[in-house]
């Protein structure tokens, strides 16, 4: 009788100031009911008490923990270091204020199981807001990359990574300051690699006040919609079915973020409403022919105005 190896699983953890979560982030890595694991709790600069509440857990109640340093900062850089180090098969990244439930791993190991090469898991989550309530989130049953596109292809920690596929593409982009997951995986998508969906959700994002990886910045919006051109050049060319098929919903997505980039300069928010098609009819308040009639008429730029003013919004410059 054929008895499958069990795959090896390395769990990164980076870590970056976050010395009141870090502990019940381990204790969570540790509780995983799944054997073989690998540790790697990484510091990147951390100014706070992180990396030595990292070399207590080891000594104390961990000494297979494997804790390094990381010197150039950011978390991509850091997520690279432990794909370097890690000894596993696959990567299960998990930000240091997170958590998993204990059948995480060995859920989505039993999963993997007679399914071929797979670049990664998408999964599903649930998100602690602030206030304790908490948001489930899960994977839509349409095509990879429009889930992808509009945000909904899992995250970092939810997901668990093929190492090799990770290798392949050259891990983590490190001069990418957000949208960082959804560069990894559409570098992951234009390299073939397949998705398994799972939408058990066993993973836990915490909301804390500050500090957050994500980037709800001007910048970050930018960052946003220009990996989102380059997503639709690439569909263009190589998905044209795809693209013609999710056309409105495509660029119904990038104008949600041109009004969000123009809440912060109306100028940069027209500048991207005029990269989209002169056909596209965007969904809001005011729908279809009518409201892409104004827009023709009077310009991206002065609708918005007009469009904050009737919802009591205070106007921008």
């Amino acid at each position: 009788m054929h008895v499958q190896k069990a795959i090896k699983i390395t769990l990164v953890i980076p870590c970056y100031n976050v010395a009141d979560y870090v502990e019940e982030c381990l204790d969570s890595a540790y509780s995983q009911d799944y054997s073989p694991l690998e540790i790697i709790a990484i510091d990147n600069h951390s100014t706070d008490t992180t990396l030595s509440i990292l070399k207590t857990y080891q000594a104390k109640k961990q000494p297979d923990l494997i804790v390094l340093s990381e010197s150039k900062k950011g978390a991509p850089a850091t997520r690279n270091k432990g794909l370097q180090e890690a000894s596993g098969d696959w990567i299960q990244f998990l930000d240091a204020d997170d958590l998993l439930l204990p059948e995480k791993i060995s859920h989505q190991a039993k999963i993997l199981q007679d399914m071929g090469d797979i670049g990664f898991i998408a999964a599903a989550s649930r998100k602690r807001k602030l206030n304790g309530q908490e948001v489930l989130t899960t994977i839509p049953e349409r095509e990879d990359f429009l889930n992808l596109f509009l945000g909904k292809l899992g995250n970092t920690c939810a997901n668990l990574w093929n190492r090799k596929a990770l290798l392949e593409i050259g891990g983590w982009n490190e001069d990418q300051k957000s949208s960082q997951e959804a560069d990894l995986m559409f570098r992951l998508l234009q390299a073939q690699q397949k998705v398994l969906i799972d939408n058990e959700p066993y993973t836990l994002i915490r909301e804390r006040p500050s500090g957050q990886i994500s980037d709800g910045s001007l910048e970050g919006k930018i960052r946003f919609i220009d990996l989102r051109l380059q997503m639709i050049d690439y569909l263009k060319v190589e998905q044209p079915t795809l693209f013609k098929q999710s056309y409105n919903q495509l660029y119904n997505k990038l104008y949600e973020v041109c009004l969000m980039i123009s809440s912060y300069d109306l100028p940069l928010g027209a500048h991207y409403y005029r990269l989209l098609p002169d056909d596209f009819r965007p969904k809001t308040f005011l729908k279809g022919r009518l409201y892409k009639k104004l827009l023709d008429l009077f310009g991206f730029e002065r609708v918005e105005q007009w469009r904050r003013s009737l919802s009591g919004k205070p106007s921008i410059k």
